[in-house]
């Protein structure tokens, strides 16, 4: 499982820069050199590209589901990624680092509860 982590600065003003926390199972542990191949390439492909969002404008992160403040619709996101199983995570994480941390966590909160709803058939 790889998990994306937003770059975070610390309180003493240190930057940590975006990662991506990989887990290893029993189920993935027998894998692990091919798995990490495939990360170093990854990693070898994209380094000193832009990031997403790299602008620093919250559109970037959008995928076209802006609301009235200018922002994504955290609702529409979750729809979105529940109808089509996408969702771009690399360009969620660069809203998490454009916005205030109070907003991100809100839009986190109401993402969450519209993404695990529960769904009439």
């Amino acid at each position: 499982m790889l998990q994306g982590q937003p770059a975070l600065t610390q309180s003493d003003g240190t930057g940590i820069p975006r990662s991506t926390h990989l887990t290893v199972t029993p189920v993935t542990a027998g894998l692990i050199d091919e798995l990490t191949g495939a990360l170093a390439g990854g990693a070898d492909d994209v380094r000193g590209q832009a990031g997403a969002g790299s602008d620093g404008g919250p559109d970037a992160a959008g995928g076209g589901v802006v609301g009235s403040a200018g922002l994504p619709d955290p609702a529409e996101l979750a729809r979105a990624a529940r109808e089509d199983g996408e969702l771009d995570l690399t360009a969620v994480l660069a809203l998490i680092e454009t916005l205030p941390r109070e907003v991100s966590a809100r839009m986190l909160v109401d993402f969450l509860a519209e993404f695990t709803e529960p769904r009439v058939r």
